[in-house]
């Protein structure tokens, strides 16, 4: 009956105080006729010329597996927002995941870490800063977090715009009609 109630406890535990991390989903339709290897070259192709070199393409690609159909790659992206003097200003890494099946892809936005004077750590889903290291500054924390939250909302339909046009706009390999 102890270890019963011990089990159970733990259990009510960890239900009550997990925490999911941030992330972002949407699958992105386009052509049924075009097949998921085409549109892993799509995007393959055009990431590599949107980083500016195969050198920093190829360090930031987490995962590449064409017959997978899986791009996995790191992102970081500069943050200044916050309340005055709150030393929120840093750094967002984030991973790009895109899934590819015939005429579909699947991009999923993971793995949010706020990296700053103030590191504000890895990004949940709450509502209010989660974590108990700056209980003196909770209120600041709070507000900050919750402006970090909205520019991440904001910053995903960004990401999306973009993902939808690399996967929708054929790339120049394509065209074999020269």
């Amino acid at each position: 009956m102890k270890n019963l109630f011990t089990i159970l406890f733990t259990l009510v535990n960890l239900f009550l105080f997990s925490q999911e991390k941030l992330s972002y989903s949407k699958v992105i339709k386009v052509d049924s006729t075009i097949s998921k290897d085409v549109l892993f070259n799509r995007v393959s192709n055009k990431l590599s010329t949107l980083f500016g070199s195969n050198f920093k393409y190829e360090r930031d690609v987490i995962l590449s597996d064409k017959s997978q159909g899986i791009i996995k790659i790191k992102f970081t992206k500069p943050y200044h927002k916050g309340e005055s003097f709150s030393n929120v200003a840093g750094d967002i890494d984030f991973n790009m995941t895109f899934l590819f099946k015939d005429g579909k892809s699947k991009v999923d936005l993971t793995d949010f870490k706020h990296y700053g004077n103030t590191s504000l750590g890895t990004i949940l889903d709450t509502d209010s800063y989660p974590y108990n290291d700056k209980k003196m500054f909770k209120k600041t924390m709070d507000k900050n977090w919750i402006k970090l939250r909205e520019f991440l909302d904001e910053y995903k339909n960004t990401l999306f715009d973009i993902s939808s046009n690399l996967l929708t706009k054929p790339d120049e390999t394509e065209n074999n009609n020269w």
